[in-house]
């Protein structure tokens, strides 16, 4: 699907823990949009998870994205991204993000990961 994943400036909160946005970029002429009353839709859920260098997993996490764009505006969207963004709570250290975009109209997936290191 050619998703694709950026990070943003981290943040220390009080607490030590960092917040770390997101922001994934889900090509909007690759998904599956169905005509509804003046706009089409897509059904599209997101997931993340990290892994940091001593193997400490988080929960996956998962999100419906709902994805609209007007009638009038298809032609144009489909040259464009759709941007999601979400800030993700992690300790200092090396990580490895895992983000997972799944297009549940065209049962099309797309997975990957990425590293980061937090906190310095």
């Amino acid at each position: 699907m050619n998703v694709g994943l950026d990070f943003g400036r981290q943040t220390q909160r009080e607490d030590g823990y960092y917040l770390l946005p997101i922001e994934v970029r889900i090509p909007i002429g690759r998904l599956v949009l169905v005509p509804r009353e003046k706009v089409r839709a897509a059904s599209v859920r997101f997931f993340v998870a990290a892994m940091d260098a001593d193997g400490n997993k988080s929960e996956v996490q998962q999100a419906r994205i709902p994805i609209q764009v007007p009638e009038g505006e298809i032609a144009t969207a489909r040259q464009k991204y759709y941007v999601y963004s979400v800030s993700l709570l992690m300790r200092r250290g090396d990580h490895r993000v895992a983000v997972g975009v799944r297009d549940d109209l065209a049962s099309a997936s797309s997975f990957f990961a990425k590293g980061v290191r937090v906190g310095g």
